[in-house]
């Protein structure tokens, strides 16, 4: 994933970090977001992009953040984890800017 430079005039959020956690048997992609207005509630703001879903050593799934907070499975349920990056890089659904 490619994070863009911040834009010179910024009107709107933008991304300025990607993260991962693991949260049970699942490994969370957080992308962080700038808020450059002045009347943001914060600076910054964090967002759960994508997820993968663990089963065994070579058993992954790949799943994606709906904007009503739901998580939706991409890809098939188990893909080897380059499979899984595979698909994160080139589902359009993960473009996060």
């Amino acid at each position: 994933m490619v994070i863009r430079p911040a834009p010179a005039d910024p009107q709107f959020n933008y991304m300025v970090d990607v993260s991962v956690k693991w949260h049970g048997a699942y490994l969370i992609f957080m992308t962080k977001y700038a808020c450059p207005a002045p009347n943001a509630l914060s600076p910054f703001f964090e967002v759960p992009l994508a997820r993968f879903g663990y089963f065994s050593s070579d058993e992954w799934s790949v799943w994606a953040r709906r904007h009503n907070d739901q998580w939706m499975e991409m890809g098939g349920m188990r893909l080897t984890l380059e499979e899984c990056f595979d698909e994160m890089l080139t589902n359009p659904w993960f473009n996060a800017s």
